[in-house]
């Protein structure tokens, strides 16, 4: 900033930059996605519509639709091989006569493959059959794609033996893209193919919808349909194709005292048809699994403000319904942002980050100063529009994605260019702003200021300074490295 103004580049000119590799806005420092609570949004929803009693839902008929992943996830006493491990999976499912166990696919160039290097990553494990040891640490083991993969089929392998266990009841497994049924008449097991329900979604929270609408078209009108998961993102599906499922709808989430049966069509008779649709969007836009949030936004007082305005209503509601996005999408989607930082009446983030840094560090025209005690945080300013078109662009994707969960073979096209691009290894990682990251002149100021001066490489030419090192700080980096040794979690 001191340059642009030695070099008489203004500030308004130099906010439309996003000033770094990386917009602090949205983006983190090792250049990782700004994460939220994304329950809090869950909860808010739930609180919208009138409490209800779930004390009469016959749950021994109704459907239930399992997060597999999550059931998984969820198992805390651990016995001593796959093959007790499988049982106890199995015990952990609904006592209902229809369930469907949903998984997960794991892909090569995933857009969640951020999110999964985030949560962490483990050796591969191979599974040599039933009688295998289970690794002591579960949740090691399931951060690594091939190892949950070798998982699913061998519990696939086992619940398959379950003739007993499984008469009178119907189970469907999601194995990678193929869906398998489970009947048991008590005497043989049969395990069919079910082609309808096979699909190269990546997800088990998108493809809990195909199983949705299976369930409503194969089911009596007063089934209740239950889906078992604890993630928001579910949640947000349902509400948006609520209005397709004709069945009582539950979302079971929580654990503990704290698990709990919401009433999917009461929450969307609440919001009303547009913002259920709109949704989606919005859940992207704002921060989910493959998305940044805000900084210090969250999810509730952005919804809130969504809820008081049509106009962004209908913007959300839009995005999404084409792969990729229109440049008439932009203009109300920037002022949506705007009003996230306090500022509804201002339609231009550029803009609005030079107001917004202008009234917190008293900026001083006529003597180009700043009162800037502190230094600046550039995470309290939105996002340029370079930065936040990218941002847009990612959010469509993935609202497309979930606006078409119905359909079970998308072929969605590629995430490179669309808010992504590729890495050198290979994978897919976010593609953060587009175009200069500073004015040009200012690069040139900065590219002649820091040139390597070719005739002074003689030591005697060019003199080095002698530094005196900071002990105390050499003293503190030994003190967080030895902790990191001890292997203490620093999250």
């Amino acid at each position: 900033m001191f340059l642009s103004q030695a070099n008489e580049i203004s500030l308004p000119k130099l906010f439309e930059y996003p000033l770094g590799p990386i917009p602090w806005a949205i983006a983190t420092a090792d250049g990782g996605m700004v994460k939220t609570n994304k329950a809090q949004l869950m909860h808010h929803l739930e609180s919208l519509a009138p409490p209800s009693d779930n004390s009469t839902i016959p749950l021994m008929d109704a459907v239930h639709i399992v997060d597999g992943n999550a059931l998984l996830q969820a198992c805390t006493h651990l016995p001593e091989t796959f093959e007790e491990f499988a049982a106890q999976a199995f015990g952990c499912l609904p006592k209902s006569n229809e369930i469907h166990f949903v998984t997960d696919s794991y892909v090569a160039g995933s857009i969640k493959q951020c999110e999964r290097t985030r949560r962490g990553q483990s050796t591969a494990f191979c599974i040599g059959g039933p009688k295998t040891k289970l690794p002591r640490d579960l949740k090691a083991f399931l951060h690594n794609s091939d190892n949950k993969r070798q998982l699913i089929k061998l519990l696939l392998s086992e619940w398959s033996k379950y003739i007993g266990r499984l008469q009178g009841r119907t189970l469907y497994f999601v194995d990678e893209v193929d869906c398998w049924k489970l009947t048991s008449d008590g005497h043989t097991l049969d395990c069919v193919l079910i082609r309808e329900l096979c699909s190269d979604h990546e997800e088990a929270d998108t493809r809990v919808i195909l199983h949705c609408h299976h369930a409503s078209r194969t089911s009596e009108q007063t089934t209740p349909i239950i889906v078992r998961s604890p993630d928001t993102d579910v949640l947000i599906l349902l509400l948006s194709y609520a209005s397709s499922v004709t069945q009582p709808l539950y979302f079971d989430t929580g654990c503990g005292n704290k698990r709990r049966l919401a009433d999917v069509n009461a929450v969307a008779k609440a919001l009303g048809p547009d913002l259920c649709a709109a949704l989606p969007a919005y859940h992207a836009f704002s921060g989910c699994d493959y998305t940044s949030a805000f900084v210090r936004k969250g999810k509730v007082k952005p919804f809130q403000i969504l809820q008081r305005h049509p106009n962004f209503i209908t913007a959300f509601k839009g995005l999404g319904t084409a792969a990729s996005i229109n440049t008439q999408q932009l203009p109300p989607l920037e002022q949506f942002v705007c009003a996230m930082y306090g500022r509804p009446l201002c339609s231009d983030v550029n803009k609005l980050r030079y107001m917004l840094f202008e009234t917190r560090y008293d900026v001083n025209a006529a003597n180009k100063s700043f009162d800037i005690p502190n230094g600046v945080d550039l995470c309290l300013l939105p996002p340029c529009r370079r930065s936040l078109e990218v941002h847009i662009m990612r959010s469509n994707y993935v609202a497309y994605m979930w606006r078409n969960a119905h359909v079970p073979h998308l072929q969605l096209p590629t995430a490179v260019g669309n808010g992504w691009m590729e890495a050198v290894d290979g994978f897919i990682t976010v593609q953060w702003t587009k175009g200069e990251l500073l004015p040009e002149q200012l690069v040139d100021v900065l590219a002649n200021n820091t040139a390597p001066n070719a005739t002074n490489s003689d030591e005697d030419t060019c003199p080095l300074e002698e530094v005196e090192e900071d002990y105390e700080l050499d003293n503190i980096i030994d003190v967080v490295f030895d902790d990191d040794d001890d292997g203490e979690s620093t999250d």
